[in-house]
């Protein structure tokens, strides 16, 4: 017995002190949704704010100019440990008159919470603006119906032919706003260099 104590007593004089260090130290917030605030990065430049959209769609909708490349990438995705999931994926359209990229975030965590974070980002050609829209959407899981939201988890799984469907997109947009953080406008435009 004294031999076994012997040889245990650093352990636990190791325990004590990792503890003693652990209650002083700061605290590290991670994140194990992988729900990122990132938007984007500006060097040399600052986004100005707009009360709205500045965003010049009809560039979009512009039928008569080809898509020159258009891809729809999955950057990461993970099933949260058998909890739900999360997707963080990027749509990216090459036209002549501009670039759009929309960057999304889908996040469900079973019976806790849905939260969608989309980036909208439009580099305009002819006008040589760079504009941003930023959207998050969050509710808890207790606060769907209030929100005329199904509660089943079944509406909230989208598999890969129901993710990009209208009624799927539709009821992401029915998710209520949440504040963004301080220093992400909400919509915003830059001046590019000529």
């Amino acid at each position: 017995a004294k031999l076994w104590q012997n040889k245990t007593q650093p352990l636990a004089t190791q325990r004590a002190t990792t503890t003693a260090i652990s209650k002083t130290s700061a605290i590290f917030h991670y994140d194990w949704s992988f729900s990122t605030p990132f938007c984007g990065k500006l060097f040399g430049a600052q986004w100005t704010s707009l009360p709205q959209s500045g965003m010049p769609v009809h560039l979009l909708t512009d039928q008569s100019v080809p898509i020159l490349l258009f891809d729809d990438i999955v950057l990461y995705e993970d099933d949260l440990h058998d909890n739900g999931e999360v997707q963080m994926t990027v749509k990216m359209r090459v036209m002549p008159t501009c670039i759009y990229v929309l960057s999304k975030l889908f996040c469900r965590i079973d019976h806790v919470l849905v939260r969608v974070r989309e980036c909208r980002t439009l580099v305009a050609f002819a006008q040589h603006k760079l504009y941003r829209d930023v959207t998050w959407r969050e509710c808890a899981w207790k606060d769907l119906r209030k929100h005329q939201l199904p509660g089943d988890l079944n509406s909230w799984t989208p598999t890969d032919l129901t993710k990009d469907t209208p009624a799927f997109l539709h009821l992401l947009t029915k998710i209520p706003t949440v504040s963004l953080p301080d220093g992400i406008h909400a919509h915003a435009e830059m001046v590019l260099p000529k």
